[in-house]
This record gives C-alpha cells, structure tokens and sequence, in this order.
C-alpha cells in the first residue's frame, strides 16, 4: 500500500539569551561603561510529529533545536538574519535594546522575542569634596589644629540624571593622604 508522511509543527520556538559580554549574570537595564557588547544565544523547541497512519501517537519532544535561525535587532532597527554569539562594537552614550527571536524549520517564529537593555555612560562624573573642622567650613589646603574633620563628596553626572535635575547615583572611592606621623589615629 501506498503511504504518505509529514511533520506537523505550529509550535512557536522559544528564544533565550544565556550570556552577555561573555557574562551569565549581567542583569538587564544596567548602566554599561563600555562600547562593545557581545549578546550568545539559544532556542529550544517543542513539536507535534503526526503521520497517516490512524495509529500514529502524537508526542512532544522539548530540545535544544540545531535547526533553528535567529533575528536580531538593536535599538529601532528591523530584525535581521544572524548568529549566536553576536557583538555590537563603537556604541553611543544613552540606552540601547538587544531583542532576538528563534525561527524553526517549520517557519515558525518566536513572538516574544529575548530582549536585554542597558545604558552606556562613559562619561565620568564631576566630583566635589567640601569638608568642616567642628562647624566651620574649611578651604581646601588649610591648616587646622583639630582631628575631627568631616568630609561631605557630592557628583554631577549629567548622564546619569533626570533631565532638569542635579540628582546623580554616584558611588565614592576615597583615600586619605597625611604625612608620616607616629601616633596619628585617621579614621574616615
């Protein structure tokens, strides 16, 4: 007797990135101080096998699918064909959007594509340190006689604030310089 075969798949692919910049933790809608980004990704897929036959099972097989092919876009542009692993080199300052999207052999395309964001701010904060003696203001380079000095750090990172605003996220790395002394007790 004659026969006929097919493969019935209307199962969509899922799509996952599993490393940015060769890194499995970097968290999506992060600040970036660097240009290049390399994104590497993967698909799996899920898919009904049915034949004529009117005995044939009907199964699932969940695997990492080797027939499947990728679209990328950044930022505003179309999705277009490539490949895992993928890097972006000489990206501008501000925010930036990764999305990639699995298609299987069956034309079946990811509609929730993988996606990851950052912003890239390579612009170092302004930083400004005043600093009291008790409660006096003191000028930088001034001789004091007393041990208790309090140091206020304060940053203007125009790229890392509303617009409008001074508000600014920074963090401080400090070191105390002083002459050599014996018995001096710094803290800070």
């Amino acid at each position: 007797p004659a026969s006929f075969k097919w493969k019935i798949d209307t199962t969509v692919p899922d799509t996952a990135l599993s490393a940015v910049s060769g890194q499995s933790s970097v968290a999506s809608g992060q600040f970036l101080n660097k240009s290049e980004i390399t994104f590497t990704f993967s698909c799996s897929d899920s898919s009904t096998t049915s034949n004529s036959s009117p005995r044939a099972s009907h199964f699932a097989l969940r695997t990492s699918h080797s027939s499947c092919t990728f679209e990328c876009a950044l930022d505003s542009s179309d999705f277009t064909s490539c490949s895992s692993p993928i890097t972006h080199h000489s990206l501008l300052d501000g925010p930036h959007t990764f999305q990639v999207r699995a298609k299987d052999a069956a034309d079946n395309v990811d509609t929730s594509p993988a996606k990851f964001t950052w912003t890239i701010d390579q612009t170092r904060p302004d930083t400004a340190v005043t600093a009291q003696s008790g409660s006096l203001p003191l000028k930088n380079g001034q001789l004091v006689n007393r041990m208790d000095i309090a140091f206020f750090l304060s940053c203007s990172d125009p790229s890392n604030s509303e617009p409008g605003t001074s508000n600014s996220t920074c963090t401080f790395e400090c070191a105390l310089q002083s002459a050599p002394t014996s018995s001096n007790n710094l803290s800070y």
